[in-house]
């Protein structure tokens, strides 16, 4: 399907949403964009097989059909937008310039990549809310659920899922370097979070929920020590006494730290060898074990 050709077309559940409108069979297989594999880019590498191409551009062509046309570009959670970013800059990249016709060709691809990479910087990179400018989040602020005094709807973004875009961002960056600016904005967020400078406490790096403001109506805090004196009242940290010992809880969270200054450091950002240090240490430390997706490079724990 071109969506150059269909713009509107989609196949998101409400059918008033498009036109067309292609309505999803049933399935016990439910596709979702916020858990979207990568299954195809690396065989077909290997192999030359087009039956991976075929799948690459399906998956990727799924994930925007996904969406409402007026959502498109948009980004309906950071996670989902990451492992979207992922598959299409694959698909850019290997799609060859002449494809049969039953494959779209490359340059439809990289015109999509670069249609959201418009969209990233206009709306991201160059925003003056604090909720980007300050904190470099990609999180829906306003529309987050409300889960108790903890996190108060509309309060908080997720650090943790953003790791998969700021890392998806620094793998890309290898390959289509005028998404460098884009990177360099995200992984601000990530340096903020496990530096000793910002007035965040390194001890928790990568929070479950991070709040950047008591609740919907209040305003939003304009600096990292607001938000962590705003997140440890809420989160019961009160008494956290040692901030650059990570806190005892799930590993996995800063795994995800560690991945995306893998990328930074790789791509010389000032600053990222030293936090990669110290997230590899504590990792180490408790001789955690990282999934197998998560052990780019050396320095953890196998």
């Amino acid at each position: 399907l071109n969506f150059r050709t269909y713009p509107r077309a989609t196949w998101y559940p409400d059918p008033r949403a498009g036109d067309p409108y292609i309505q999803m069979p049933t399935s016990p297989i439910t596709p979702d964009t916020a858990h979207m594999p990568d299954l195809a880019y690396v065989p077909y590498l290997l192999t030359g097989d087009p039956y991976y191409l075929e799948e690459l551009q399906f998956s990727t062509t799924w994930s925007w059909g996904s969406l409402p046309p007026n959502y498109r570009p948009g980004i309906p959670q950071s996670r989902a937008f990451a492992w979207f970013l992922r598959n299409l800059a694959q698909t850019a990249r290997i799609t060859p310039a002449s494809a049969p016709s039953w494959l779209l060709p490359q340059n439809y691809w990289r015109g999509l990549l670069e249609d959201n990479r418009i969209f990233f910087e206009a709306n991201f990179v160059n925003d003056p809310n604090p909720v980007r400018s300050v904190f470099r989040s990609t999180g829906d602020l306003d529309n987050g659920r409300d889960e108790g005094a903890s996190a108060p709807g509309g309060s908080w973004v997720d650090p943790w899922q953003e790791e998969f875009l700021a890392s998806v961002l620094g793998w890309m960056t290898m390959g289509f370097t005028e998404w460098r600016l884009a990177f360099d904005w995200k992984i601000g967020s990530t340096l903020a979070r496990t530096g000793v400078t910002s007035g965040w406490a390194r001890a928790s790096a990568t929070p479950y929920r991070m709040l950047l403001r008591a609740d919907r109506s209040a305003s939003i805090v304009r600096s990292w020590a607001e938000a962590w004196a705003l997140t440890k009242q809420a989160q019961g940290l009160l008494s956290l006494l040692d901030l650059d010992t990570w806190i005892d809880r799930d590993m996995t969270y800063l795994a995800y730290s560690r991945g995306a200054l893998m990328f930074a450091n790789n791509l010389g950002v000032v600053g990222a060898a030293d936090n990669l240090n110290w997230a590899a240490s504590q990792l180490n430390r408790k001789g955690w074990k990282a999934a197998y997706k998560w052990r780019l490079g050396s320095g953890l724990a196998t």
